[in-house]
């Protein structure tokens, strides 16, 4: 590759992280964490984990397989925590509204299993290897969640 195009890449894989840096120093700073604890937990992981990764991936004598697997179980912890704030996003919306609070903590749940078997489905339908199924199973679950996570955000717009 070009050395225009391996800074820009590099670039592009650090940035969003320095910016996930600032939002963790601003959670803190105000407090924010007691109310999404959750919330703070995930940004929190993204950086611990984008930080493994990279070293991972930048390390000359580091394998391929070990990238792959330190990238499906971030993924994996990701996904839960995803879920984890979708929950709260819920939780928060609902907190004055008894009726809905009873009502949405149900429908999460239900949601919740119908992204499972989704991922699930999704992982078994594809074709491949026995050794990619995790993977795949982790990936299908992950889009899932960003699939609820968009609509939760394009419905508070």
């Amino acid at each position: 590759m070009s050395p225009l195009i391996t800074w820009l890449w590099n670039y592009l894989m650090v940035a969003p992280h320095v910016l996930l840096v600032g939002l963790l120093i601003l959670l803190v700073r105000r407090r924010v964490y007691r109310s999404f604890p959750v919330f703070t937990a995930y940004v929190a992981w993204e950086i611990l984990s984008f930080a493994v990764l990279a070293a991972i991936l930048w390390k000359p004598s580091a394998s391929g397989n070990a990238y792959a697997a330190g990238y499906t179980l971030a993924l994996a912890i990701s996904t839960a925590l995803r879920f984890g704030v979708i929950y709260e996003i819920f939780a928060y919306l609902f907190r004055n509204y008894d009726r809905l609070k009873y009502f949405g903590r149900p429908l999460f749940r239900w949601g919740t299993v119908v992204l499972l078997l989704a991922g699930v489905g999704l992982a078994a339908y594809t074709t491949g290897s026995p050794d990619g199924a995790m993977t795949k199973l982790t990936i299908s679950v992950a889009w899932c969640v960003r699939g609820v996570s968009v609509r939760v955000r394009v419905s508070r717009a």
